[in-house]
């Protein structure tokens, strides 16, 4: 993001802002899943055809993505969870690591 592409500091603003603007756009979409999720049960998605374990590990990260978004939005993740939680971790198990 920060090479020699970007020398003017207009440039530099536009650049961050599109990123923080996409962050905010995602932490809207997670709230948005986090809702339809909190109508669904994992044997629900089991009856839809996923795996059970497919099913409960869409429902972690789910729930791990929406407490960034509650970090993010109020400061705090009403879970509690430990101080060295990786929310991560869950959504990583969903999607993959991130490809460079």
């Amino acid at each position: 993001m920060f090479n020699a592409q970007y020398t003017q500091p207009g440039q530099l603003i536009g650049q961050v802002q599109q990123g923080l603007m996409a962050m905010r756009a995602a932490m809207a979409a997670v709230s948005d899943m986090y809702a339809w999720s909190s109508g669904v049960s994992s044997a629900e998605l089991v009856a839809c055809g996923l795996p059970q374990a497919d099913a409960d590990a869409l429902l972690s990260a789910i729930a791990d993505a929406h407490g960034i978004a509650m970090i993010f939005n109020t400061g705090s993740d009403p879970r509690n969870p430990p101080a060295n939680y990786v929310y991560g971790a869950s959504v990583r198990r969903v999607i993959g690591a991130r490809v460079q």
